[in-house]
Parts: C-alpha cells; structure tokens; sequence
C-alpha cells in the first residue's frame, strides 16, 4: 500500500510535521507514506489526486479540520465517517478494507465518530449556513475537501479515507477577517487580515475562539497520527 495524506492549510500539516511543506509536491513521512499539501477546496483536491495518481499511490487519505453542523459535535472531536454526501442525498462509502484497517484503533480515541460527513461548496460563514447543510444532509460535520476526494478517487480507482477533527461547531461564525485574509493555498495575508481587525473589531472575540477550537483539533489529530503511525511532531 502506497499512501498519501492529503492535508489543505500548512497549518493542519503541522499536526504530521514540523517541516516546512512545499505546496503542491510530496513529503515522505515514512516508508510508503507521503504528506501533499493541496490547498482548499474541490479544484485543489481534483489537481491533488491526480499528481498522487500519476506517482501510483493507491490510497488517499483527507485530512485536517472540519465545521460542527450537529450540535452533538464538540470542538476537537475526532470524525471517522462512513461515508461522505452531497446535499442531494447521494453517499460515497468510504473504502471498506482501509476504514476496517484503521477503525479499531481511532475508536478508542476520547470522542470518535463514525457518523456521516458532508461535502460543503463554500466557507460556512455562519450558523445559518451550517444549518441549512445540516437539514440538507443530516451529516455531523463538513469541509470543503473530503467530497471531491471521494469523487476523483472513485474515478480514479483509488482507495480513499477521511480522518478530521471539529475545529468549530455549529453555533459558531468565522470571523470575517478570515474570510477576507484567507487564500486558496491557505496561507493568511498578513495586510489584508489586519485590516479586517480594523474594519471589524467586533470579531476579536470569535476570533480567539476560533483560534484555540483550532488547536485543539490539531491536537487531536496529533493523537491520531501518532496512534496509526507513531509520528509526533
């Protein structure tokens, strides 16, 4: 088995890493196992896996943080889904042999869930927006990534696995300067996000909250990492 965790933002890398990732190229972790930073979102994720496929890795694993949409999901909560939907109801089971592989040992980990994940088109902005994708889909927790893996890996024929931890719940809002400072790679444009603390002061407040939600999910997938594969960054 040839495998490759495929992580969006430098700053999830972190909980595999303490090196510096270069997007868009490979970092062997081990024997037969490789970090590829992708950026966000599905373009980034399609582009991913077919650099990935093109150097025969055969199992694809998304990784990083997730958006609460149940308001049973805790912030650093562990997410092992099933499968993964879309909001028209249909399901992409995730592979059988790979998710009974690594299922025995994540779910002993405080707070795992197995529960479905939904494919989000967007930044969910605000509680509304996770909570219409929440009726839409009855999924615990979603992100941009982990839907369009399931779909290029299908095409591809290749074995896909999610593993990602709540860095916000649903009654939480990203900030706005976030969303403004925030670039497709990931990386926060430093002038732009100062800005928007000038423009929106009132966001300080769940921008420190969105913050340590941040750490301790990475936390918790520095559990993971080192459960299934002894790493500690």
């Amino acid at each position: 088995m040839k495998a490759a965790i495929i992580v969006p933002l430098p700053q999830e890398a972190q909980s595999l890493t303490r090196q510096k990732l270069t997007f868009g190229q490979v970092f062997p972790l081990a024997e037969d196992l490789a970090i590829f930073q992708s950026g966000m979102g599905p373009q980034a994720i399609e582009q991913a896996v077919r650099t990935l496929a093109s150097q025969q890795y055969t199992h694809l694993l998304s990784w990083g943080t997730a958006v609460g949409l149940s308001p049973e999901i805790q912030v650093g909560d562990i997410l092992l889904p099933e499968y993964i939907t879309d909001t028209h109801g249909k399901k992409w089971p995730i592979s059988p042999a790979w998710f009974q592989e690594v299922e025995p040992l994540v779910k002993k980990l405080p707070q795992c869930h197995k529960g479905p994940m939904a494919g989000a088109e967007v930044l969910l902005h605000t509680q509304e927006d996770k909570q219409v994708l929440y009726q839409q889909t009855g999924a615990l927790a979603a992100d941009m990534e982990s839907l369009a893996l399931a779909q290029a890996a299908q095409k591809h024929q290749l074995e896909f696995l999610v593993i990602r931890a709540v860095s916000d719940t649903q009654d939480m809002r990203l900030p706005r300067p976030v969303i403004q400072a925030l670039d497709e790679r990931g990386n926060l444009q430093v002038l732009k996000f100062l800005g928007g603390l000038a423009r929106y002061p009132q966001d300080i407040l769940p921008l420190i909250k969105l913050a340590r939600g941040f750490f301790r999910a990475r936390k918790s997938l520095k559990l993971v990492a080192y459960t299934l594969w002894q790493i500690k960054p």
